[in-house]
């Protein structure tokens, strides 16, 4: 009979609080939708204030109705166990979440609240049927306060009444509530003390980026900015032209060369044949076999082990150098870097620059995108074993999403640090601001560059997936020839030769 009563209990316990009380709370919410200020923060409070009531009022109407006396573990087991189980999932989101307030871990990790999710997205749907996501990371205080105001109502009714007995303990079970809802606001605070440290304000007269407009660059436009040959071609490919593709970088290179060798190919159809869909999209065209030659720097460790999983077999054929570059405002005092401090800056080891050596002021390091060519040298060449802190970013809205955040690019001011090739800030986006600092005591000169004296030069590969067909082992015959070499140099790479 014991455990026949214990069940009951328990299942009335059960039902009233996932079923009974968020469907209560949801028609109680109706005045959110009345007042049309669901998805808005004074939703959120007006869903909170009805799951209180609601809490409260389910809470006092069953300690009422307890006829017998009860002790306070036993009795109160099943609503202290959702309470831990709320703040535990919670706690779970916020840590797997890392810091990003718009991680789809909150979205997914509503639906572990049942129908409690169902009031959750109630107050919290934009006019657009999007969950509003600047707040979605506190949505499960909704739950929480539900089940904490029944407990507190039932606790406090069945006390009055005389029917409570053996309270030890429940001093220690409101401790570990407490020490949970501290530990999930101290980590909300920090995540978001950091998130503010890394969020910059796009300056468009400040920013330099790795982009420039391709249009200006495609083979057979009239007045494109391709380079010319200096003289006649020492090669022309007149059909079974190769598919070329590669980095935005390097696409003013392989692009003045299709120009130059690609006959009877026309500005209509030269789309199929000569594209820029950056280092990414290269890799993945070259792998499935749609592009013959690409034109990149290192492959990333995901990028090779997509070859590998597809059974490709990469060819490289270093054509010319280039400088992976670490730059700064010409007003920043310092001139040069070591690989440690380097290291330790983006590691986030060092976050002023008097620690290198500079002013006594805060270090903006800026990153750039993942997957991108400079990322992965990034990753690869410099950082080792080292992890990346956290990139800055920058914050902006978005109509049908909400916040979008992206990992901001370089704002050139005298305490900022940025990384890049050295083709982008000494031909596309030159600025007589910037400074490019020598690492180790060198300079990225186009001497110290060629011979390999500054520690981060890197090769311009062409890859072919596989041995290259017979008119792709031309081009890149061609690209090695002195001709090749001579039009490297004049685009503004380092040539492999003088």
């Amino acid at each position: 009979m014991a455990i026949i009563k214990s069940i009951k209990f328990w299942l009335a316990e059960i039902v009233l609080l996932v079923v009974v009380l968020p469907i209560l709370a949801i028609i109680l919410s109706i005045f959110n939708i009345i007042f049309n200020i669901a998805g808005d923060i004074y939703g959120l409070i007006a869903t909170l204030m009805a799951t209180i009531l609601v809490g409260c009022a389910t809470g006092g109407i069953r300690g009422r109705f307890i006829d017998e006396r009860e002790r306070f573990i036993p009795g109160f087991l099943p609503a202290l166990l959702l309470i831990f189980y709320s703040l535990t999932v919670w706690l779970i989101m916020i840590i797997v979440a890392d810091g990003d307030f718009e991680s789809r871990v909150f979205y997914h990790g509503i639906q572990w609240f049942g129908l409690y999710s169902a009031l959750i997205k109630s107050a919290l749907m934009t006019e657009f049927y999007e969950i509003s996501s600047s707040r979605v990371i506190i949505a499960p205080v909704i739950p929480f306060v539900g089940f904490l105001s029944y407990t507190i109502m039932r606790f406090i009714t069945v006390r009055q009444n005389n029917k409570l007995e053996n309270v030890a303990g429940w001093r220690s079970i409101v401790l570990l509530i407490a020490a949970m809802t501290i530990a999930i606001s101290g980590l909300l605070a920090w995540q978001s003390y950091d998130r503010r440290e890394r969020r910059v304000v796009n300056d468009p007269a400040r920013e330099i980026t790795e982009s420039f407009e391709p249009g200006a660059y495609d083979p057979f436009t009239p007045d494109n900015k391709l380079t010319a040959l200096n003289a006649s071609p020492g090669l022309l490919l007149e059909n079974d032209w190769p598919r070329l593709n590669g980095a935005t970088a390097v696409y003013p290179v392989y692009a003045s060369a299709a120009q130059a060798l690609y006959h009877n190919l026309d500005v209509d159809s030269v789309w199929k044949y000569v594209r820029c869909d950056r280092t990414p999209g290269a890799w993945e065209k070259l792998i499935h076999g749609e592009a013959d030659i690409i034109f990149v720097a290192e492959p990333s460790a995901e990028q090779k082990a997509s070859a590998r999983a597809q059974g490709v077999d990469l060819h490289f054929y270093p054509i010319a150098r280039e400088a992976f570059v670490f730059v700064t405002h010409k007003d920043n005092p310092l001139t040069q870097l070591s690989e440690k401090q380097i290291r330790d800056i983006y590691s986030g080891r060092v976050n002023n620059w008097l620690e290198v050596g500079g002013n006594d002021a805060r270090i903006y390091p800026y990153q750039r995108p993942k997957g991108s060519g400079s990322q992965t040298i990034m990753l690869a060449a410099v950082m080792g074993e080292d992890k990346l802190r956290k990139p800055l970013e920058t914050e902006s809205v978005h109509d049908m999403i909400g916040l979008l955040r992206n990992v901001a690019n370089y704002q050139n001011s005298a305490n900022a640090l940025g990384y890049t090739f050295r083709y982008y800030v000494t031909q596309l986006h030159h600025s007589p601001d910037l400074r490019l600092l020598a690492v180790n005591g060198i300079e990225p000169t186009i001497e110290n560059i060629r011979n390999g004296k500054y520690p981060y030069t890197i090769d311009v590969y062409m890859v072919s997936a596989g041995k290259p067909s017979r008119q792709s082992q031309k081009f890149i015959d061609w690209f090695l020839s002195e001709q090749g070499q001579r039009l490297i140099a004049d685009v503004g790479y380092v040539p492999l030769v003088r």
